[in-house]
């Protein structure tokens, strides 16, 4: 991006705006006009958070994709809040990507809260061959793992009625539950594989 694109955003949400509201009067219906945020903080640092806040009805902020298979310590897909835990595993920017700083973000940037939206992952992420070391009584969380796996969609990555109906019900799988970051996940101790 450039650097002029940080107003060239909010003028070309305003010029959508316009339009939307030139049909309205046209045809009598009503047209909102939402974006998708990223939870990111560049993303805040990048865009006329207020400005665009007057502008669209509401903004989805993209509160999940935080950890992923992509990283070799597993951790949760969308921590509502930081696990300190997680930091001290070497799982990277724990302390920004969780749904509560990306929420707070958004909000001291300017943003109602009657204006947010937050996003909420229906999948979950997964990783293979988890470490599950006998003193860890984690289940398979911020240990090391051996990349994506077991999916429904791609490796990696599962579908919630897949979870629901297959990995719930499944008693080679244990959930769990975050207390500090107030997040489920399983773990199948026997193959190692960890899902969020």
């Amino acid at each position: 991006h450039r650097p002029e694109d940080k107003e060239n955003h909010t003028l070309l949400l305003q010029a959508i705006r316009d339009q939307l509201d030139k049909a309205e009067e046209e045809d009598g219906k009503e047209y909102e006009l939402a974006i998708a945020s990223s939870a990111n903080p560049s993303y805040l640092e990048n865009n006329e958070m207020e400005k665009i806040a007057e502008i669209v009805d509401c903004i989805d902020i993209m509160t999940y994709y935080f950890n992923g298979s992509w990283q070799s310590t597993s951790a949760h897909n969308a921590p509502l809040f930081a696990d300190p835990a997680a930091m001290d595993a070497g799982v990277p920017d724990t302390d920004v990507f969780n749904v509560d700083t990306a929420i707070e973000g958004h909000l001291n940037a300017g943003v109602p809260a009657n204006k947010l939206v937050m996003g909420l992952p229906f999948y979950g992420r997964s990783w293979a061959d988890c470490d599950n070391a006998e003193d860890s009584p984690n289940g398979g969380y911020y240990q090391n793992c051996q990349g994506a796996g077991d999916g429904t969609w791609e490796p990696g990555v599962y579908d919630y009625d897949d979870i629901m109906a297959n990995k719930l019900t499944d008693e080679q799988y244990t959930a769990y539950w975050n207390d500090v970051s107030k997040v489920p996940y399983l773990f199948n101790e026997e193959t190692g594989e960890f899902i969020t």
